[in-house]
C-alpha cells in the first residue's frame, strides 16, 4: 500500500516549506513523494569588513522532488506571518503543481496574517484549535480556511 502511493500520479505529495520543518516531519509520512522548499537569500562579502551584505531579497527554492502535475500538501507546525509557507506555495504552483493546499497544527497569524492567504496560492489552508480565539476568527472566515478540532 505505501508503494502505491509514491508510485500513483494522482496521489499528493507531501512538502516541507524548510529543511528544518523536512527534518522534524518528513518521517511521519513513509511512502509519500516528498518536497523540499528553501529560502536564501544573495550575499555579498563586504572588503575589509568582517560581515555580509544581503544583495537580494529572500526567495525560495526546491532542493528535493518536482512537484509538476501533483497535488501537494505543505506540512508546518506553526503560522505566524506565514510568508514562507505563502513564498513555498508560490513556487510550487509556478513548478507545475496542479493544486496547492497545507496543513498547520497552529495558526498563531500574528497581526492579522491570516490576510494574507485569502485570495493566496492556497486552495485549502488547514489548520487546529490549538489557538482558540484565533481559530475561532478562521473558522468563521470559511474558504480557505478549514479548521479541525484537537
Amino acid at each position: 500500500r505505501i508503494a502505491r502511493r509514491k508510485a500513483d500520479p494522482n496521489a499528493a505529495v507531501i512538502a516541507f516549506p524548510t529543511e528544518r520543518a523536512s527534518k522534524r516531519f518528513k518521517k511521519l509520512f513513509p511512502g509519500f513523494g516528498t518536497i523540499v522548499c528553501t529560502a536564501y537569500q544573495k550575499v555579498q562579502k563586504v572588503e575589509g569588513v568582517d560581515a555580509t551584505v544581503a544583495t537580494e531579497p529572500l526567495g525560495m527554492t526546491i532542493m528535493e522532488g518536482d512537484p509538476k502535475g501533483r497535488k501537494v500538501v505543505v506540512v508546518d507546525d506553526v503560522i505566524y506571518s506565514g510568508s514562507t509557507l505563502i513564498q513555498c506555495a508560490k513556487l510550487l504552483r509556478e513548478k507545475g503543481a496542479t493544486k496547492v493546499s497545507c496543513y498547520v497544527t497552529h495558526g498563531v497569524f500574528t497581526s492579522d496574517s491570516h490576510k494574507s492567504f485569502i485570495g493566496g496560492p492556497f486552495d485549502e489552508v488547514m489548520i487546529t484549535d490549538s489557538c482558540p480565539e484565533q481559530a475561532k476568527v478562521i473558522r468563521a472566515l470559511g474558504p480557505p480556511f478549514v479548521v479541525m478540532s484537537l
